[in-house]
């Protein structure tokens, strides 16, 4: 399980979540915001940083059904980005990400 917190940010609002994991029959109620405000930090944060790892997180919520309320000229920047990626990010970067199989 990853998490990630920051200091100094606005939350609008919370929601109660069950953290679980296949390697554990211990699961624990978690705060988290929501899952359409995660989708919105992580469009930015990926136009900002340009990092595989956000783009991943991207296509997990997407995954799960999150739509991104986005213009269509963020979803070109967003398009734009992803062309730039190069092999070492797929290669080395993300599949650090990935469970080997």
């Amino acid at each position: 399980m990853k998490l990630e917190m920051r200091k100094g940010i606005e939350i609008a609002g919370t929601e109660r979540a069950i953290a679980y994991s296949r390697f554990s029959s211990v699961q624990v109620y978690v705060r988290t915001i929501p899952l359409q405000d995660m989708m919105t930090s992580k469009i930015e944060d990926f136009l900002h940083r340009k990092e595989i790892r956000d783009a991943y997180d991207l296509e997990f919520l997407v995954k799960k059904g999150v739509k991104a309320d986005i213009t269509s000229e963020k979803a070109d920047q967003i398009l734009a980005t992803i062309d730039v990626l190069t092999r070492q990010d797929y290669n080395v970067k993300l599949s650090s990400l990935l469970e080997a199989d």
